[in-house]
């Protein structure tokens, strides 16, 4: 199970690296109701999302190394789980959080990442732009 998510993931981050981004419209029981393929240029990549009730915000992105993830709103319950993976699909980063969260990608190449927060039973994908 844990493979297919990350190889999911990984085409996930394949697809978006072209010009495009996909983005996914849910009903209030979490069933996928609408795609949204959007074009964006090299610097306009998401900074906020929401899911499970919870606003998540990541900055800066691109970024030079040290970025920051921000979630509020999150119950009692639940707590975020964060992976960072790199294009190749091999993790480098993973927390537990109830919160906010520093990440620090100074130590890797510079390039695309794929960022997954997952609360509950929702996941949020995040390309990460790591830049010199």
């Amino acid at each position: 199970m844990k493979k297919t998510i990350i190889i999911l993931s990984f085409l996930t981050l394949i697809g978006t690296l072209w010009a495009v981004d996909v983005q996914f419209l849910y009903d209030a029981n979490g069933s996928r109701t609408d795609r949204i393929i959007v074009p964006f240029s090299k610097k306009s990549y998401p900074s906020e999302d929401v899911i499970a009730n919870s606003k998540i915000s990541v900055y800066p992105n691109p970024t030079m190394g040290l970025m920051k993830v921000d979630i509020t709103n999150l119950s009692d319950e639940n707590t975020a789980y964060i992976t960072v993976m790199e294009i190749t699909g091999r993790m480098i980063w993973e927390k537990t959080v109830s919160g906010s969260v520093e990440i620090n990608l100074s130590d890797h190449a510079t390039g695309a990442y794929l960022m997954n927060i997952k609360i509950g039973k929702e996941t949020s994908f995040w390309k990460i732009i790591k830049e010199e």
